[in-house]
Order: structure tokens, then C-alpha cells, then sequence
């Protein structure tokens, strides 16, 4: 995967988080009259989604994700190796 499209996935992660708590921050200000603490709330739930959803896939790294995809988990080959034993 190339620099170009990790950027912009991590932009269009950012923005929809973003757009998706004030849009939920506005809605819920209108029905319960609590302008504007709801979408400040909201808002930064969205930024909070955010990072941790970049952090979550890692794509600032995409060095872990050359190890994840072919190694095999330790754990389970010891676990499939207690099992053949038996």
C-alpha cells in the first residue's frame, strides 16, 4: 500500500468520525435544549473514535502489518502441537 492512499484513508477516517459526533452532538442538542454542550461532548467522542480507529488498523505503521499477515500465532501452534501429542 502506497504513502498516497494511507494518507487518505487516515483523512477520510478523521472526517467521517468527526462528522458522524457533531452530527449526533447537534441532533441530541436540539431534542434535550442543551446547546452547545452535547456537540462539544460529541465532537470530541468523534476525535477520541478517530484515533483510536488509525491506531486500531494500523495505518501509521504499516510495518506490524507485514508481520501480522504471514506469521502464524505462537500460541496456537504450541496449542495444535499439545493436541497432536494426545
Amino acid at each position: 500500500m502506497g504513502a498516497v492512499p494511507a494518507l487518505t484513508h487516515v483523512g477520510i477516517t478523521i472526517a467521517a468520525c468527526i462528522v458522524v459526533g457533531v452530527f449526533i452532538g447537534r441532533l441530541l442538542d436540539r431534542i434535550l435544549g442543551t446547546s452547545p454542550w452535547l456537540l462539544i461532548i460529541f465532537s470530541l467522542l468523534g476525535i477520541a473514535s478517530a484515533l483510536r480507529t488509525i491506531l486500531k488498523t494500523r495505518i501509521v505503521n504499516p510495518a506490524e502489518q507485514k508481520n501480522d499477515s504471514g506469521d502464524t500465532d505462537s500460541s496456537q501452534s504450541t496449542d495444535n502441537q499439545r493436541n497432536e501429542g494426545e
